[in-house]
């Protein structure tokens, strides 16, 4: 519905992801304060920037506007997107929970969250396919990675909801990769 609404104004596709990379920006912001109210908000805006961002592509198809342009910017700024919300979960929790640990499980979760996007790609690239639309393509999705940081936000766990999401990815990312590996496979190797 929104897509349909948007199609009717002068916004463009490259302008609807700008506009959701910004959203995402201030809901990672917010998250990063710690606090019940802020991370209620930041968690809300952050859901709302994943339901825009997946307007982008809807919008370029609609008014006959899909470039390789539309679709790299998309991929950049969903990835800084990814990264600040993450690093902003991370940093509200280590704040209450000095030492290493937070980080490292934050870093882990960013690192599955950027391999997400790359090893589908990379499938494709390398088997000469799209990644078939299986269990692990539907939980690998960002949307869902999202959509799980909101539920965590709004019932403050955010972190928690961010290591689900980490765990989640990372046995997505696995599986992607060994779907991959036996389809790439040569005889003696």
């Amino acid at each position: 519905r929104l897509s349909a609404h948007l199609a009717r104004t002068g916004i463009t596709p490259n302008q609807i992801t700008v506009i959701s990379f910004l959203i995402s920006l201030v809901g990672a912001g917010l998250l990063s304060v710690g606090m019940f109210v802020t991370g209620i908000i930041g968690g809300l805006l952050v859901q709302a920037a994943s339901v825009i961002d997946g307007c982008d592509g809807e919008i370029a198809r609609l008014k006959h506007l899909s470039s390789a342009r539309g679709a790299w910017l998309d991929t950049v700024l969903d990835r800084y997107a990814d990264m600040a919300v993450t690093l902003a979960v991370t940093f509200a929790y280590a704040a209450m929970n000095p030492g290493p640990l937070p980080w490292i499980i934050g870093f882990l979760a960013a690192f599955g969250f950027i391999l997400a996007s790359y090893v589908t790609k990379e499938f494709a690239i390398r088997i000469g396919e799209p990644y078939p639309n299986n269990i692990f393509s539907r939980l690998n999705r960002r949307d869902l990675r999202l959509f799980i940081i909101c539920i965590g936000a709004v019932v403050a766990r955010p972190f928690e909801a961010l290591v689900i999401a980490g765990v989640l990815t990372h046995l997505c990312v696995i599986g992607v990769f060994m779907r991959g590996w036996t389809r790439s496979a040569s005889p003696g190797q």
